[in-house]
């Protein structure tokens, strides 16, 4: 028993969330078929940096 500690949370790689974002905006029709997209644009939109 951990006593009031709990484990924490696992994180996400920044590539995963930024892989999950492109494929919901590409499937809820967000992103349309032919659309560009930049790795910048979908790092900000994930709220990820970007250099």
């Amino acid at each position: 028993m951990l006593h009031g500690r709990h484990p924490a949370p696992a994180r996400v790689p920044a590539a995963d969330r930024a892989y999950e974002l492109t494929k919901d905006l590409i499937l809820g029709g967000g992103l349309p078929g032919g659309t560009l997209i930049s790795e910048g644009e979908i790092a900000e939109r994930a709220s990820l940096s970007y250099r």
